[in-house]
């Protein structure tokens, strides 16, 4: 809603706020989203490792879209990068799974 303008005036700092609270919660669509704002530094600095994260998680989850993107963000990350990025995505997801996430907010 707020990363579209559909019915709000467009705000991608609001749409961070919620996909984030949603992603927290395992929503995997929220995930994949918050890596296309990460990749594209909407609403936020553009930040690849992140946007490589959450696609991994959104990945986790079975979406084949961030699957995809996971594999264009690695093309410009090193090696090192990558697996950094790895790890960060599976103890967050772990962390999700577990119900102890806090990330940037859940919703419960």
């Amino acid at each position: 809603m707020y990363a579209n303008g559909d019915g709000v005036s467009q705000d991608y700092k609001a749409a961070r706020t919620w996909y984030e609270k949603a992603a927290a919660n395992n929503y995997t669509l929220a995930q994949f989203n918050l890596a296309l704002m990460y990749f594209e530094g909407l609403g936020m600095p553009k930040n690849l490792e992140m946007s490589y994260v959450w696609n991994t998680i959104a990945e986790y989850n079975g979406n084949m879209q961030a699957s995809h993107s996971r594999k264009l963000d690695e093309r410009t990350m090193l090696p090192k990068e990558v697996a950094e990025a790895k790890e960060k995505a599976d103890a967050i997801y772990t962390k999700i799974l577990a119900g102890t996430y806090a990330g940037e907010g859940r919703l419960f």
